[in-house]
């Protein structure tokens, strides 16, 4: 049996997966297991998921649901209005810029989910973290969604190859 027709799948598919959103996700998976689902998690284990969820995941979700777009070339790295024209000066933001973003989202989210759930839920354990896993995991399968609509050439991947 020969795997070259297995490698022409992997290759096909290998683009349409983004790895950051695929490990965005795997986090959310993670935390959410770890919060609500591991019968006593030491302390430092809890603070770590409890402020990787509060701090960075939703933010970063939402950072992929607004910039689908790579950053590089003339026209690849020029966002894009309903009709298409180019908008000036606008650029999509690099690597370094979408984790400070996914911070400063995550942060602002954070009063915004505070107040919604204060008038309804409460603050629990488990409305507050069902409530980022899903801002997270939306956020992130919407800027999957957007990535999937545009050119294979002009989709953003963070280069996990060049960081090992």
């Amino acid at each position: 049996m020969s795997s070259e027709p297995i490698r022409g799948r992997v290759a096909a598919v290998a683009p349409a997966v983004p790895a950051d959103l695929v490990g965005t996700l795997v986090a959310v998976g993670l935390v959410v297991a770890t919060l609500l689902w591991l019968p006593s998690p030491s302390l430092v284990l809890r603070s770590a998921a409890g402020g990787l969820l509060l701090l960075f995941l939703p933010g970063y979700g939402l950072v992929a649901a607004l910039f689908p777009r790579r950053r590089s070339g003339d026209t690849a790295g020029r966002l894009y209005d309903g009709v298409r024209r180019p908008i000036p000066g606008v650029r999509p933001p690099s690597t370094a810029e979408r984790g400070a973003l996914g911070f400063g989202l995550s942060v602002a989210v954070l009063p915004l989910v505070g107040v919604g759930l204060g008038q309804t839920v409460g603050y629990d354990l488990v409305p507050v973290v069902t409530t980022l896993s899903v801002v997270a995991v939306v956020g992130t399968v919407v800027g999957w969604i957007r990535r999937l609509r545009l050119a294979p050439a002009d989709r953003y991947g963070p280069g996990v190859g060049t960081w090992l």
